[in-house]
């Protein structure tokens, strides 16, 4: 786990806007670093989850399947990953 950690730690300090994930290492952070990751570069860089896996040469299932593992799951309308329990309404949770 260290990489992930440094890896993380990397693009934290990298705050300038500058990319500096290299193609192909996208799926070899944490599940919970990516989600931030590709969340913030579908709201600012790209326009669709197809654009952000061709760019950085991933399969969109490897992100999708990613993610998913920890609850989150791609909504296409808002462009962001979301978590599965928002899917529930207020009514059905009172």
């Amino acid at each position: 786990m260290p990489y992930t950690h440094s890896f993380a730690m990397l693009l934290i300090r990298l705050g300038n806007g500058v990319d500096e994930v290299k193609q192909g290492t996208l799926l070899n952070v944490d599940a919970t670093v990516l989600l931030g990751m590709v969340n913030e570069r579908l709201r600012n860089q790209h326009e669709s989850l197809k654009q952000l896996a061709i760019f950085y040469s991933v399969n969109e299932d490897n992100i999708t399947d990613k993610l998913s593992e920890i609850g989150y799951y791609y909504d296409e309308s808002k462009q962001q990953f979301i978590a599965e329990n928002t899917h529930e309404s207020f009514a059905d949770t009172a």
